[in-house]
């Protein structure tokens, strides 16, 4: 990767700010009482993790697919994006076709959350 496209790709990743956050957590977490608040430090623990394994890709990136993964990530860097999504899909008054139809709306989110990696479960029918 030229050192332009690096530039760049550091500036859509935020790379300086995630640093600076993943600093600002490793001193808090070396602070007293960090750990006494269960809830709290597993979420900083797991925000720790996020952001060192984004810096690490961005250092190491070298091949067209890991380049691919980082530009993939810039679309997901706000810090609602982490949080779970619920998709509803009903047939509504259209018969047999309009069910048909919700069937397979309901395979492509499936196969898609499947084929991104994404964990999706069935809540109800």
């Amino acid at each position: 990767m030229n050192q332009m496209n690096k530039e760049k790709l550091s500036k859509l990743l935020k790379i300086d700010e995630k640093r600076g956050e993943a600093r600002e957590i490793e001193q808090e977490m070396s602070g007293p009482g960090f750990w006494s608040d269960q809830d709290n430090s597993t979420r900083m623990s797991q925000r720790l993790t996020y952001l060192n394994n984004i810096i690490k890709s961005f250092d190491t990136a070298k091949t067209e697919e890991e380049i691919k993964y980082l530009e993939t990530e810039a679309m997901f860097s706000d810090d609602l994006d982490g949080n779970p999504a619920i998709i509803s899909v009903h047939a509504g008054a259209g018969g047999t076709e309009a069910q048909d139809w919700a069937e397979m709306l309901l395979r492509m989110f499936l196969r898609f959350a499947e084929k991104k990696g994404f964990k999706a479960e069935i809540l109800g029918e």
